[in-house]
């Protein structure tokens, strides 16, 4: 009796040992581990924020960010201004992430952990200050010049819409460089003198219903460069590059500009991992190719992408950027040639 009892307690004292060792154990099993390492900063134009894989694993869910904004005080207690989704990052590996202020105020960048991991789910950025970007004595919005230059003139783009010609869709064409672990993109616009506007641009896998990446620029000119790190394109399949600009080209307002490219990504080619693909897609070269888009966003076909989107990135509820990037790249695989 006296065995017994004696080797069902050293049971019980043994499973109380495994126990959490288990737990430790199955906790984090990828052992990717997400944190800010790297100041972040800014200013009017783009603020930014490294996040690295500090872990000794890969990630193997989506990196989810979030930005968040305040008037005045701390950014955790204000609202969400914008979020995205990047590929998982491999252990040791880091990414930057950008958004445009549209305002003054604090802004800071918040990240997701796997849901695996043992800690508490979500890594914040430094505090970042946006200030002066309207001019002095001036509110937020205020300024003419720059309600123009980021394209957010609704009405007046609502009207431009009904009435599009030709001369109004602009081609961009996008050109490519590899830099150090990242990838180079170039938009132009094509044949253009001068631009001011708004520049959206993505990456994704064909039929994606989400993209890569996802930035947003202003500016002067008629060039964007926009860098996409290499580990965008880690995994072997088809992927599309959109760039969309809507804004002032040639003094001319609530101008259109489409750009997109195909690539195939082959990661055991030691020589060229990433080439453009043999077949691309149509140039939409006609008002009616735009119109036919922004009618089936109308019509509640607009992916769910688009719910977050800037709202200078919206021409009255028509021109969702995001959603027309998606629609490009899951409507023009039909027409490559």
């Amino acid at each position: 009796m006296r065995k017994s009892l004696r080797t069902a307690l050293c049971l019980l004292f043994a499973m109380a040992l495994l126990v959490p060792n288990v737990a430790l154990a199955t906790g984090n099993p990828t052992g990717a581990s997400l944190e800010f390492t790297a100041g972040a900063n800014g200013d009017c134009k783009e603020i930014t924020a490294t996040v690295t894989n500090s872990g000794d694993g890969d990630m193997e869910e989506k990196l989810k960010y979030e930005v968040w904004y305040a008037e005045s005080g701390n950014p955790k207690k204000g609202e969400k201004v914008d979020e995205g989704t990047l590929d998982p990052l491999s252990a040791g590996k880091d990414v930057e992430l950008t958004y445009t202020p549209e305002k003054n105020g604090n802004y800071m960048f918040k990240v997701y952990q796997e849901s695996t991991h043992p800690g508490t789910g979500e890594a914040w950025s430094e505090e970042i200050e946006v200030k002066d970007c309207s001019g002095e004595g001036e509110e937020p919005g205020d300024d003419q010049e720059n309600d123009q230059v980021s394209g957010n003139d609704t009405e007046k783009c609502i009207e431009k819409i009904d009435d599009l010609t030709e001369a109004d869709l602009h081609e961009i064409t996008l050109t490519g460089k590899a830099e150090d672990d990242n990838v180079l993109i170039t938009a132009t616009l094509k044949d253009a003198q001068e631009a001011e506007g708004q520049w959206e641009f993505f990456v994704a896998k064909l039929n994606a219903t989400d993209p890569l990446v996802h930035k947003t620029q202003s500016g002067q000119g008629v060039s964007q460069t926009f860098t996409v790190p290499l580990d965008a394109f880690k995994k072997a399949g088809d992927y599309a590059v959109v760039v969309l600009f809507t804004g002032n080209v040639d003094g001319e307002e609530c101008q259109i500009g489409v750009g997109e490219r195909y690539f195939t990504v082959n990661p055991e080619d030691t020589e060229k991992p990433i080439d453009e693909a043999k077949e691309q897609p149509k140039q939409p070269n006609n008002p009616d190719d735009v119109k036919k888009i922004t009618d089936d966003i109308q019509g509640g076909k607009m992916p769910k992408t688009s719910i977050n989107a800037p709202i200078s990135m919206v021409v009255g509820g028509v021109m969702a950027l995001a959603g027309l990037a998606l629609l490009f790249i899951r409507r023009r695989q039909t027409m490559i040639g």
